[in-house]
């Protein structure tokens, strides 16, 4: 089975978090909001998912427990700092029994972003501070490993990428109905020592991101529609004194929000696609994964429900590699300061091997309890 996830698909895994925090950073419309620390926001997310894949004596299972952290602090109407981490305990089991598992602090993110000319330009500074779990040992490496899939999306899809620093700039203007976005930004990560083997350390430097982002959004009526792609040069990561290019990305985004009555349908889309490269001096081909859902919101007065079902696809090469269904339910209510959003998913599919071998299943669970402080 095609199903080996290694540090090329923890890499995948965080341009795609960076993609969509690159996204929520430089939204087209901002908004004016109290400022100091009386308007600063506290945000923890205790996650749990699970997947097994195959079954009977071949059953592999992954779990991950995971506890996210920010704060957010309104230093100005147009000068905002957040702070954010997460602890995260992961584990792999293999016929019933544990063959890896990692835990700990992942790293911490800083991040400045100052609004000026009017709300049209957004420039923003980001450390990476190296807090995570870093020389993975070789019991540990698999669970490292399997936690960085882009086709499953897990909380927390690393432990650390490395001290590192990232610079953006972005502009914004209106064009009638339409507001239009454009952005770019810097990357770049030292090096680390990444894996504990049996001849020493091996060490790990990934490459400088450099990333270009156009994004657009309008009103539909009493609705809303967005979208925005994505593009991702990366240069070549070094393995000790190897270097490997493991590949551009492409990454498309988009949604559509129709109210009908008080209720909300919501529908979104994106596409992420890597380019081949190398990975530790063998071919890594490319690999595409796309994601559609539907969503329903019920608002209430007191709470507001959401219904929503997910179909992803995952290829690589023109080959098909896996399916994935999830359907979702959450809620939203308010207490006071506190704003709570639980939610739970279930999912179902199949990962299909390359060789013409046998067609694993796979089942995965996901609960969250997500609170903001306000």
């Amino acid at each position: 089975m095609r199903r080996s996830f290694t540090i090329l698909a923890a890499r995948a895994s965080i341009a795609l978090a960076f993609a969509l925090t690159f996204a929520l950073t430089f939204a087209p419309t901002l908004r004016a909001q109290e400022t100091g620390l009386a308007a600063s926001a506290v945000i923890i997310a205790p996650t749990y998912a699970a997947y097994s894949i195959g079954g009977g004596k071949t059953e592999k299972r992954v779990d991950q427990y995971s506890s996210p952290f920010a704060f957010i602090i309104p230093v100005t109407k147009t000068f905002t700092i957040d702070f954010s981490t997460s602890y995260a305990a992961s584990t792999v089991t293999s016929n019933g029994a544990v063959t890896s598992s990692i835990a700990g602090m992942t790293d911490t993110q800083v991040r400045g972003s100052l609004i000026v000319f009017d709300q049209h330009v957004a420039l923003t500074l980001g450390l990476n501070l190296p807090t995570g779990r870093y020389t993975v040992t070789a019991d540990q490496q698999e669970a490292a490993g399997q936690i960085g899939n882009s086709f499953l999306m897990m909380p927390v899809g690393g432990m650390g990428v490395g001290p590192g620093g990232t610079m953006g700039l972005a502009f914004a203007e209106r064009y009638g109905a339409w507001n239009l976005g454009l952005s770019g930004s810097v990357r770049k990560t030292g090096r680390f020592d990444a894996f504990q083997l049996t001849t020493g350390v091996l060490r790990f430097e990934p490459g400088d991101e450099y990333r270009l982002r156009v994004g657009v959004d309008r009103p539909l009526g009493n609705g809303s529609f967005s979208g925005s792609l994505n593009y991702s040069k990366f240069g070549p990561d070094i393995i000790d004194s190897s270097a490997f290019p493991t590949g551009d990305r492409i990454m498309l985004q988009s949604s559509l929000a129709l109210p009908i009555g008080d209720n909300t349908l919501s529908i979104g889309f994106w596409d992420m696609y890597r380019l081949s490269g190398e990975m530790i001096g063998t071919a890594a081909p490319w690999e595409n994964v796309a994601d559609l859902s539907i969503g329903w919101s019920i608002r209430g007065k007191l709470l507001s429900l959401q219904t929503s079902v997910e179909q992803r696809i995952w290829q690589i090469e023109g080959a098909r590699a896996g399916d994935l269904t999830n359907f979702g339910i959450g809620a939203q209510f308010n207490i006071g300061s506190f704003t709570i959003v639980p939610s739970s998913t279930v999912a179902i599919g199949k990962l299909h091997s390359a060789e013409g071998g046998p067609t694993a299943d796979l089942q995965g669970i996901r609960g969250q309890l997500l609170i903001r402080w306000h």
